[in-house]
C-alpha cells in the first residue's frame, strides 16, 4: 500500500498508474475521482500538468531577470542622461563681454563657473557632458557644455578666484570655493530673453 505521505508529485505518470493514483474510466478518460486528477498532476487525457507549469513558472522568472535588466539599464541611462542647465551671471560681477572676447579671438574657451552658496542635492549636480545656458543681463548670450565634476580649490589653487574674467567685491558667490569647468561651445550674437535667477544653477526651462 502506498503511503498517503509519499508525494506523488515526483512521481512519473507510468509510476502512477501502477500505484493506481491515475486510472481511467471505459471511455478512455482520467477518472475525476483519481488522486492525480484531483491534484490536477494530469487532465483528464492524462497529459502531465506539470510540464507546463515549470514553463510558466520559467518564463515568469526569464521576464522577472529581464524587468531586473531593465530596470538596470534605465537607471544606468538616467544616471548619463544630458540635463540642460541654467547658470545666471550678475553682469557687475562677471566681465561677460571680456570673455565672449576672449572666445572670440581664441584666447580661451574655458569658464570656471562657481557652484553659488545655494545647496544642490548630491543626486542632482551637474555632470561632464551636462549643457549649459548662460544668462546674464536677462539675456541668453552663451551656450556652454560641462567639462568636469565640481572642485573644492584652496588658497594655492583656486583658478575659479583667479579667474581674471570674476570681479567685483566682496565676491560671496565664491566664498565656498567650489566651481567646475565649462567649455563655451557657442555664442549668442542674437541673444533672446533668458531671466536670471537668484539661484547660480537651475534646471533650463527653456
Amino acid at each position: 500500500m502506498l503511503n498517503d505521505n509519499f508525494s506523488h508529485v515526483a512521481m512519473t505518470i507510468e509510476e502512477m498508474k501502477e500505484n493506481r493514483l491515475i486510472y481511467f474510466k471505459k471511455n478512455g478518460k482520467v477518472d475525476g475521482r483519481c488522486k492525480a486528477k484531483r491534484d490536477k498532476v494530469v487532465d483528464e487525457n492524462g497529459n502531465d500538468l506539470r510540464v507546463n507549469r515549470k514553463s510558466v513558472k520559467e518564463d515568469e522568472q526569464h521576464k522577472q531577470v529581464n524587468i531586473n535588466e531593465l530596470s538596470e539599464k534605465l537607471s544606468l541611462y538616467n544616471s548619463k542622461k544630458v540635463k540642460s542647465w541654467q547658470v545666471s551671471w550678475n553682469k557687475d560681477i562677471y566681465d561677460y563681454h571680456g570673455i565672449i572676447e576672449a572666445f572670440n579671438t581664441k584666447q580661451t574657451d574655458i569658464i570656471y563657473q562657481s557652484k553659488g552658496m545655494a545647496r544642490m542635492r548630491e543626486d542632482n549636480l551637474p555632470k561632464i557632458e551636462d549643457i549649459v545656458y548662460v544668462s546674464c543681463n536677462k539675456l541668453k548670450i552663451m551656450k556652454c557644455k560641462v567639462i568636469s565634476d565640481f572642485i573644492i580649490g584652496n588658497e594655492e589653487k583656486n583658478e575659479e578666484k583667479d579667474d581674471i574674467y570674476n570681479k567685483g567685491s566682496p565676491r560671496t558667490h565664491t566664498n565656498n570655493k567650489t566651481y567646475l569647468k565649462m567649455k563655451i561651445i557657442e555664442i549668442y550674437n542674437r541673444p533672446t530673453e533668458l531671466k536670471g535667477c537668484q539661484r547660480t544653477w537651475v534646471t533650463y526651462r527653456g
